[in-house]
């Protein structure tokens, strides 16, 4: 019989289609069941859960129970407390979802798992104080990256300096992470800096367990008419930003000289706040959690990546490539994939540059197919999911092994 997997996540792998850091933890999942009998164990179900997850033998979900408010834009109270009053900073306490605790103690007393695969810090931390052993702590994101990237984005306010400083902290905690778990995953090679410090002694294990893209058996040609896409999550910050940059500052660029063209925002919904006075705009079309988003391509000419915050390795580069479209990105979108500008995509981070990037393949068949060419074939040698399983599995092998 396979040894048992405990996989903790604080997202669900349903409803479909699946989106980013739903698809890491679904086909890692997948992939993980290769060597080991997975059961699978998510907080904040939404309902609706499949009969059958992939690659799982058992499936626990608990309902929504995210904190009702985010700490991190506290005033002195929070901001003193992350620094001073717990080892865990209080950003990462406030996702813990201890409504999990009952049913891993649970699973601990009656079918105990060899190790654990834990989605992001929080959940590491929950398996932690169930007493759960082999825990792999896998970080898609550095939550200090995306947050100070964040603070520098809203320019000067008020509470800035009280904000660096417990950002500072949750750096602190993040670097401190080889000490409280055995072993820590990245998606990239540029995170090993974030776990491995230098001057700090660390005894976790690490490894690098990328990114990866299902591979759609057709492709279909892109489309003539002049037509964007955005992909991926509405409601999450750094996505947020990202539309709103493009449709306040590019797409009139564009439209200057191409007034037809249009902005197709496809992703898991609701729609927030934020987004609200778009909908409806001239041009502008929201599909709101899209039944299969192969069909949303089929409709663009252009796929758009212009994330400027958030860190880890965007999913939504790597399935435009393998859609076959090409793609502008930012370089802060295509960070961890090692792709070259002007051969696998076009990169840009200012909005005129942004936006004549995006007219040069409205205009140019010839460039756009020649991108589609070269992302497809880097796709297909680089971006598999059986590749990241290999590493996940060597990683969760190595932890069994170690004294």
């Amino acid at each position: 019989m396979k040894p048992h997997l405990l996989f903790l996540s604080d997202i669900p792998p349903w409803p479909a289609p699946l989106f980013g850091a739903q698809l890491r933890m679904a086909r890692l999942v997948e992939q993980l069941s290769r060597t080991f009998r997975v059961t699978l164990l998510c907080s904040n179900d939404p309902g609706g859960r499949p009969s059958h997850v992939p690659g799982a033998d058992r499936v626990f979900g608990v309902p929504q129970s995210m904190p009702s408010r985010d700490y991190r834009w506290g005033g002195a109270w929070d901001t003193l407390s992350g620094l001073f009053l717990a080892s865990v900073h209080i950003h990462v306490r406030a996702q813990m979802q201890r409504a999990l605790l009952p049913v891993l103690r649970e699973l601990k007393r009656t079918d105990p798992p060899v190790a654990v695969w834990a989605c992001r810090s929080s959940m590491a931390e929950l398996a932690r104080t169930a007493g759960l052993p082999n825990i792999v702590n896998d970080i898609d994101d550095f939550e200090h990256v995306v947050w100070g990237k964040e603070i520098r984005a809203r320019g000067r306010y008020r509470r800035m300096r009280l904000h660096r400083l417990s950002c500072a902290a949750l750096q602190r905690y993040e670097k401190r992470l080889g000490q409280r778990f055995p072993a820590l995953a990245v998606s990239k090679d540029d995170d090993l800096a974030h776990v491995r410090p230098p001057g700090r002694a660390s005894h976790a294990l690490t490894a690098v367990v990328p990114n990866g893209v299902d591979l759609p058996t057709e492709i279909t040609p892109f489309a003539a008419a002049p037509t964007l896409l955005f992909v991926g999550l509405l409601y999450w910050p750094p996505n947020i930003d990202a539309i709103r940059w493009f449709i306040d500052h590019v797409l009139p660029l564009i439209r200057a000289e191409i007034p037809e063209a249009r902005l197709i925002v496809a992703g898991r919904g609701p729609v927030p706040p934020e987004l609200t006075s778009y909908v409806g705009q001239t041009g502008i079309q929201f599909e709101v959690s899209p039944p299969e988003i192969a069909a949303v391509y089929r409709e663009a000419r252009v796929a758009i990546t212009p994330v400027r915050l958030g860190d880890g390795t965007k999913i939504k580069v790597l399935e435009a490539l393998a859609m076959g479209r090409p793609v502008v990105t930012t370089n802060d979108a295509a960070r961890g994939h090692a792709l070259i500008d002007g051969v696998h995509a076009l990169f840009a981070n200012e909005p005129a540059d942004f936006a004549s990037a995006c007219l040069r393949l409205l205009r140019d068949d010839v460039l756009a197919q020649r991108l589609v060419s070269a992302g497809r074939e880097w796709v297909q040698r680089h971006g598999s999911w059986h590749r990241s399983g290999d590493a996940a599995i060597a990683l969760v092998s190595q932890l069994l092994q170690a004294p």
